[in-house]
């Protein structure tokens, strides 16, 4: 993927972002991760990078990844909500 923020903070935000967004989708290789709080790292992270650089400074590829991962988080997070309380 092109990554088209000129800092390197950016560039990896947007690496960490991919990396992420395929922990959520794949689901972890070891299974020592906390998907919640890989959710919310995630959103956070998305939420600053949005807030530092416009829309204009993203590849439609990096939005489409941001948008993407944005519905995995919300995603991981309603189900865990849906699934409290549900000791059978």
């Amino acid at each position: 993927m092109n990554v088209s923020p000129q800092t390197y903070e950016a560039s990896r935000a947007i690496t960490l972002i991919s990396e992420g967004y395929d922990l959520l989708h794949w689901g972890p290789k070891d299974g020592t991760y906390d998907l919640i709080q890989v959710s919310v790292q995630l959103l956070q992270t998305m939420g600053s990078l949005t807030d530092e650089y416009s829309i204009e400074h993203f590849t439609d590829d990096e939005l489409t990844l941001i948008s993407e991962t944005t519905i995995a988080c919300l995603t991981t997070l309603v189900d865990h909500a849906d699934n409290q309380g549900d000791y059978s």
